[in-house]
């Protein structure tokens, strides 16, 4: 699993039971935020397609909560005095809370303003055994543990994609490359 794309995409799934009244909801809260603007035709395809605003990368979330740590941040600047040692530091076992709220912009010719469907996403990773290793200033590998995810997807008040509390298999070491 690499981004909320991945731990979300069972959910995306519009066949299974109960999806057509999720979308036929959607369906109105969107018609609502276009104010009655003609526009194209909601189909199960094109709210498949609304995981694309998921694209939102897993170590990037862990890496930024983290940054925020005081016994990370003076690990990170220690190693930035010693460029060529590895510091690592094991985590306690913790929650790292998310919340993104990506938009679509939606533009007519013709209409001044675009207009804009809002979105939240709402994640929680409970973490145990992870390790860093810092170098030269930044975390450039994660050794993952155990981790369970909950989250939802919504639009408005409308229930997209939900992740009831369940554990993910992360790789057993991810490696950052900071460009």
């Amino acid at each position: 699993m690499d981004t909320l794309k991945d731990i979300f995409e069972d959910s995306l799934d519009y066949s299974q039971n109960g999806s057509k009244e999720r979308l036929t909801d959607l369906k109105e809260q969107i018609n609502k935020e276009i104010k009655g603007i003609k526009w194209i035709k909601i189909t199960p395809d094109l709210v498949k397609n609304l995981g694309e605003l998921l694209n939102i990368k897993i170590p990037d979330i862990f890496i930024s909560s983290w940054e925020k740590g005081k016994a990370i941040q003076d690990a990170l600047s220690e190693s930035e005095q010693s460029p060529e040692k590895t510091i690592e530091i094991e985590l306690a076992d913790h929650t790292i809370e998310s919340v993104h709220k990506p938009c679509i912009e939606i533009r007519i010719k013709g209409i001044p303003q675009p207009k804009k469907i809002n979105f939240t996403v709402k994640v929680s990773f409970e973490l145990k055994g992870f390790i860093l290793k810092i170098r030269n200033g930044s975390i450039c590998e994660i050794q993952s543990g155990s981790c369970e995810i909950t989250g939802t997807f919504k639009c408005e008040n409308i229930l997209i994609a939900e992740k009831k509390s369940e554990k993910i298999k992360l790789p057993g070491s991810i490696v950052i490359n900071k460009t």
